[in-house]
């Protein structure tokens, strides 16, 4: 049955005058808060209770109006909504607060119905986002559309099966819109770390030396290389000047990239080292120069922290360790939702991880 968004929005005003009459006498008084909307896309067999866990989370800092889709397999013509609250109560405040979340389940089939229906449940005047971990709306014809209607895009390739791909379909929609990927933020503490380890004079003076690079990352057997080590891999390779003249590619178990330098081939090798567990995942990363004085930088992820070591000739190795908890969706989001314009970092980052992407993956 196709979805009336006259009908939707007056299932919230009923909602909204539910909860007031419920809360009429109360002690805590019911605030409705909404500072923006936010349409979620997820695969229907995706564990419903991530989403939700990240939800709950977000609208504590970002309360907003929710739109969560998902989006099933097969070309039967479900499209179904309801309409529920989400509420909270915030530290030391007698009062209640509540947002809207609409809950829309949809076949592949359905999805050519969604941008009309979408369109009139965003809140005028309010920011619009949309954050895509659904593999089959982003491979969707009708996925132009729908970013089209929210200024902001965040996606989350890493939970694709095909990463590569939709870094090249994302590179080709980059200068359109205001869009970043989850896998780029997870990225924050490896680059900074990165970053820290070429301050050291040692690094600094030899920037122009360095040829080798080892990602190294840690996938399930049907899972192939993570978004992450694209991404992280384009922007080594932006980083440091590397050029494409005669790109190439070694296949085999482990892929080596060969591009150029001043002159010279640089490389950067990709390389499984086991289960990924709960997901592929960014494991360790080797940066070495040439010449005379050669140095080598190393980050590892152990568990909860990130391990770093730069090694010089006729230096001591100097190591440290930082503190370097799993990423969580929620605090994530929230960090792109301070992001208000483009980061032209990420989309070189992007353009470069999907060039290495078409030739390696």
């Amino acid at each position: 049955m196709p979805i009336n968004p006259a009908l939707l929005s007056k299932q919230i005003d009923h909602l909204w005058s539910d909860l007031t009459e419920q809360s009429e006498g109360d002690e805590r008084a019911l605030v409705r808060a909404c500072s923006l909307t936010l349409v979620v896309l997820a695969d229907a067999e995706e564990n419903a209770a991530d989403v939700s866990e990240a939800l709950a989370e977000l609208m504590q800092t970002h309360p907003s109006r929710t739109i969560v889709v998902r989006v099933s397999a097969g070309d039967g013509d479900r499209f179904e909504a309801e309409v529920r609250a989400h509420c909270w109560m915030p530290t030391e405040h007698r009062q209640q607060v509540c947002s809207e979340q609409i809950e829309v389940e949809a076949s592949e089939a359905s999805l050519s119905e969604l941008p009309s229906v979408l369109l009139p449940l965003i809140v005028p005047d309010l920011p619009a986002i949309l954050w895509c971990r659904s593999e089959r709306a982003a491979s969707s014809p009708i996925f132009r559309e729908l970013m089209d209607l929210a200024p902001r895009v965040i996606m989350d390739i890493e939970k694709f099966r095909r990463p590569d791909q939709a870094l090249s379909h994302l590179a080709e929609h980059i200068s359109e819109h205001v869009t970043t990927d989850l896998s780029w933020t997870r990225l924050t503490r490896w680059r900074e770390m990165v970053a820290q380890a070429f301050e050291n004079p040692a690094c600094r003076c030899r920037v122009a030396e360095f040829r080798d690079i080892v990602v190294c990352y840690r996938a399930n057997a049907e899972e192939g290389i993570p978004a992450s080590v694209f991404l992280m891999a384009g922007w080594l390779v932006n980083s440091l000047g590397w050029k494409w003249t005669g790109a190439s590619v070694s296949a085999g178990e482990d892929p080596v990239l060969r591009l150029n330098h001043a002159g010279a081939e640089a490389r950067v090798n990709f390389r499984c080292i086991g289960d990924g567990g709960a997901g592929s995942r960014l494991a360790r990363l080797e940066m070495s120069s040439e010449g005379d004085e050669p140095v080598r930088i190393t980050l590892e992820r152990e568990e909860e922290h990130l391990d770093i070591q730069v090694e010089a000739v006729n230096s001591k190795p100097i190591g440290m360790r930082v503190w370097f908890p799993p990423s969580r969706d929620a605090p994530l989001l929230g960090e792109e939702l301070r992001v208000l314009g483009k980061d032209p970092i990420f989309e070189s980052s992007l353009n470069t991880a999907a060039k290495i992407a078409a030739l390696v993956g």
